[in-house]
């Protein structure tokens, strides 16, 4: 007997593509399906094509709510969900015809299966590098939840896209989308998932779209970086040899230079005083002392990399200063 996939849609905005993404997930080869959308306060036209799309199949709900981000808009698609399997599409994103077959057909009792991802720009897709680099270290296609860093390494941990999820795990462990933060809150979500699963199962299948663009969540301004801190204990319990210590303290210090640029983002209303104060609080916290000897290893301007080693947190709001002057 088929399990039912509950498909959540978080949408904001998206009504210049939430069409095709719909199209995509009603075309499957594998229709024991639910869509969950959910409408987070679109100030466009995307509340409307969502009642347009209810009408059309009796498999899409519809869910209207105040703006209150991404994370609370899956939040309320995990409330709402009938299937035994969770699977998240993003509104401006698409999925090939036998994606869920695909997935569905290799999830088994607390396995978590993952496929690839291709990013789609100016209509061309390319596939994940990194994510065909793991299947090729992993031919079995599974990945022990002792080895789980590996796929912090090769780009596979920080998506809830790709995957399939169990809702009873999910909910039997209230493992939900932290609301506060609004940078790598799919990664503290998979961290906390990943602790309740033996294995992932790799789907050698690259059959979901992610559609780059300028807006991306790279470039926009975020809330506090409440989260870095545990995010970086939790993965070091996953450190079994030196290569995995490199991996988490290469990712942190990334996390850490991401934490420079947002403080200096001219989206930010912190004074002058208040992000020098902000730096400082990054340079002297427990994380980055851990991380501090892997500083040198960072790819980065020669100049910063010495501020880094000074601590200077002046110094460094300098940089950031003048290079977004």
């Amino acid at each position: 007997m088929n399990k039912l996939v509950s498909v959540i849609i978080p949408c904001y905005n998206v009504s210049e593509y939430l069409r095709k993404c719909v199209n995509s997930i009603l075309k499957q080869s594998y229709s024991e399906i639910e869509i969950i959308l959910v409408n987070d306060g679109s100030t466009d036209t995307t509340g409307e094509i969502c009642e347009t799309l209810v009408n059309r199949d009796k498999r899409i709900k519809v869910y209207h709510k105040t703006n209150g981000g991404v994370s609370s808009a899956r939040n309320l698609g995990l409330k709402m969900a009938n299937g035994e399997l969770i699977a998240f599409i993003d509104g401006d994103d698409y999925i090939k015809k036998d994606f869920l077959y695909q997935l569905t057909s290799c999830y088994r009792e607390n396995s978590w299966p993952i496929g690839g991802m291709q990013q789609v720009r100016s209509a061309i897709a390319s596939k994940n590098p990194l994510f065909q680099k793991l299947l090729e270290v992993y031919k079995s296609k599974e990945i022990r939840n002792t080895d789980f860093l590996d796929l912090l390494a090769h780009d596979a941990f920080s998506s809830p896209c790709a995957r399939l999820y169990n809702l009873n795990t999910i909910s039997k462990n209230d493992i939900k989308f932290d609301e506060r933060i609004t940078y790598q809150e799919d990664l503290v979500f998979n961290i906390e998932y990943a602790k309740h699963i033996q294995y992932v199962q790799l789907v050698d299948y690259f059959g979901y779209n992610y559609v780059a663009h300028v807006d991306s969540s790279s470039n926009r301004f975020h809330k506090p970086f409440l989260h870095v801190g545990n995010v970086h204990k939790e993965l070091l319990k996953y450190v079994r040899e030196t290569a995995d210590l490199k991996t988490v303290r290469e990712f942190t210090l990334q996390t850490v230079l991401k934490m420079f640029a947002n403080t200096l983002h001219k989206d930010s209303n912190q004074s002058r005083l208040e992000k020098i104060n902000t730096i400082r609080k990054i340079v002297n916290s427990d994380y980055y002392t851990d991380c501090y000897d892997h500083i040198v290893n960072l790819k980065i301007n020669t100049i910063l990399k010495s501020l880094m080693r000074m601590q200077s947190s002046r110094l460094i709001y300098l940089y950031y200063k003048l290079l977004h002057s």
